[in-house]
């Protein structure tokens, strides 16, 4: 009798093993990860770490020492300057992502490296400088090309933890009280293997 041959091929493909998955995600890294087509949703987190951003860039700028001494008024005008780009800069950055994967219908690094560069020409349109937006078009596309493309790999994952081992007493515990044992737990040690009953 010929021996049995696969008829399919039952090994998975690279796009459907980092499609289907199922990932242990990292706080910081959960941009990476989930449907890039869902817009609202990296939108929203891109707002989030944008908004981040430029808070703590506006804060740093705003109250950098001057020589002449510091004033409310110019602190907030340089605050505002540089701390609103991040915030534009990342609210594009999502939105141009997701509806580059929508378009392509693909989910990979080319996504986020075009909304990298879409982010960064916002940056050189807020400065007026066309160097600026090119330079940091380049490096946010590559920034974010390379982290889509180590998220894919498993960078951000987490280990995955095992659960603790069940405490059969702890429910025993209360207010000036002692709970008595649950059924069986007081003789969990005892070899039952072989009974002898007497009538």
């Amino acid at each position: 009798m010929a021996e049995s041959k696969v008829r399919y091929n039952t090994d998975i493909p690279t796009e459907y093993f980092l499609k289907y998955r199922d990932n242990a995600e990292s706080k910081p890294g959960d941009f990476y990860y989930g449907r890039d087509t869902d817009m609202l949703y990296k939108t929203w987190i891109a707002m989030k770490r944008g908004a981040l951003v430029g808070v703590c860039t506006g804060v740093a700028m705003g109250t950098y020492p001057p020589v002449e001494g510091f004033s409310i008024g110019p602190a907030l005008e340089k605050a505002y300057r540089h701390g609103l780009p991040p915030f534009i800069a990342a609210t594009t950055f999502g939105v141009t992502m997701s509806l580059t994967a929508n378009i392509r219908h693909k989910e990979d690094a080319l996504n986020h490296a075009i909304g990298g560069y879409a982010a960064g020409t916002m940056i050189g349109a807020w400065y007026k400088s066309q160097k600026i937006g090119v330079a940091t078009g380049i490096l946010l596309a590559i920034v974010a090309s390379s982290f889509k493309k180590s998220s894919d790999y498993g960078i951000f994952e987490r280990s995955m933890q095992n659960r603790h081992e069940r405490v059969f007493d702890f429910y025993r515990t209360g207010w000036m009280i002692e709970r008595p044992p649950q059924e069986g737990v007081d003789d969990a040690e005892k070899n039952d293997a072989v009974k002898h009953y007497s009538p």
